[in-house]
């Protein structure tokens, strides 16, 4: 079962018991939370057909080549330490705590500037798109901006004045 929150950039993927279907959802978002018992697999060898939803494309990039052909060729079921070895989701949690935990990692993000939030994402998602020289010259010319927030100013203020920031999202 798969439970996104919220929607564009504020999605926080959270998946327990059997996914087998469509795991392109997970890599379509950030990389998820499971509980310890969530079982994850590629089934769609066992039909002739592959991953769908770009996830053909996107499971190389999150744990490599060889693992993810590994994983599309056989239809082979991971289990959520599994998953976490290989990166493909970020975190586990026990049984029956995956929620909390999620909403623990939630609030704990969501405590910075909404728009640094969404500017580091932007930034990674188009860098995983473009060769490193590209990505690396693109992501200057973001630092540049963020520089220029509201936020930011806010933000090197309050750690020179050894203060907590009051973020205003700007």
């Amino acid at each position: 079962m798969i439970i996104i929150t919220g929607g564009g950039d504020k999605t926080f993927p959270l998946v327990w018991g059997r996914t087998l279907k469509n795991c392109a959802a997970l890599w379509t978002r950030e990389r998820s939370k499971k509980e310890r018992n969530a079982k994850l697999g590629f089934p769609e060898i066992k039909l002739a057909l592959f991953p769908g939803g770009g996830g053909s494309e996107r499971l190389p990039r999150l744990i490599g080549y060889s693992k993810a052909l590994e994983l599309m060729l056989t239809g082979e079921v991971i289990g959520a330490q599994e998953a976490r070895q290989i990166g493909l989701v970020n975190r586990v949690a026990e049984e029956n705590s995956a929620l909390e935990e999620s909403i623990k990692l939630a609030e704990s993000i969501a405590r910075y500037s909404l728009a640094a939030i969404q500017r580091i994402k932007k930034v990674v998602k188009r860098g995983l798109c473009l060769n490193f020289a590209k990505a690396n010259q693109q992501a200057i010319l973001d630092s540049k901006e963020a520089f220029s927030t509201h936020d930011a100013n806010e933000g090197v203020n309050a750690f020179l004045e050894k203060r907590a920031a009051k973020f205003t999202n700007k």
